[in-house]
């Protein structure tokens, strides 16, 4: 998109409006095979966030980018690149397939930066008390399944323009589940729920670690 620096929510809006129009259930079987670099965006219905209140209130963060997809209403709480990382060889279905289809193993977990999902990393910590025990994997897919959807846009091979949309649009969109650029979840801001997600997030994983004998 190469969305401008002084950009605004209400003209991100009206693009994104137009330019979301690929998306699919996140489940294993119906990953599309994109190989181009991107920005993929996680949707939630509306109905799901009482269902991520068993230990701290998840609530909407006005103003909020929503979507109307088959009579729900879904929510933007996440959003994400493909092929920028330092290696620059993946793509939209490789990071689909790590979100989608990542298992919570504790190899993967006691890494010193765990490599589990930052997105699967913070709804277990909602839907759960630990990463793994007793069955967070399955809890995280199920949720997924029926919760959410996985929208897309594909970019031509340019780090640069995909980089610095993804921070425009995290910054101005205020993504639920987003930390980085996310001025919500900065020290100083007032209290929100991307904030308590983010304290909630940093403590089931730690002491999941513990548990694990990763740290003390």
């Amino acid at each position: 998109m190469n969305l401008p620096g002084n950009t605004s929510f209400e003209l991100i809006q009206s693009k994104l409006d137009i330019e979301l129009i690929n998306y699919f259930c996140p489940v294993s079987n119906v990953i599309p095979n994109i190989d181009s670099k991107g920005i993929y965006f996680w949707f939630m219905k509306q109905d799901a966030y009482s269902l991520l209140s068993q230990y701290i209130t998840m609530s909407p963060i006005e103003p909020k980018f929503s979507k109307t997809i088959n009579g729900d209403s879904y929510d933007l709480v996440y959003l994400g690149t493909a092929g920028t990382g330092k290696k620059g060889n993946s793509n939209l279905k490789n990071r689909f397939e790590w979100h989608i289809n990542q298992k919570h193993s504790e190899s993967t977990i006691k890494q010193k930066q765990s490599a589990l999902s930052t997105l699967r990393t913070g709804l277990s910590s909602l839907l759960s008390d630990d990463l793994i025990l007793p069955n967070t994997e399955i809890i995280v897919n199920d949720f997924m399944s029926s919760k959410m959807l996985l929208f897309y846009i594909k970019y031509e091979n340019n780090n640069e323009i995909i980089n610095s949309d993804e921070i425009i649009l995290i910054k101005n969109l205020k993504p639920l589940f987003n930390l980085k650029n996310n001025p919500n979840s900065y020290k100083h801001s007032i209290s929100n729920p991307t904030k308590d997600y983010k304290f909630r997030r940093n403590f089931i994983e730690k002491n999941t670690k513990i548990r694990l004998g990763v740290i003390k």
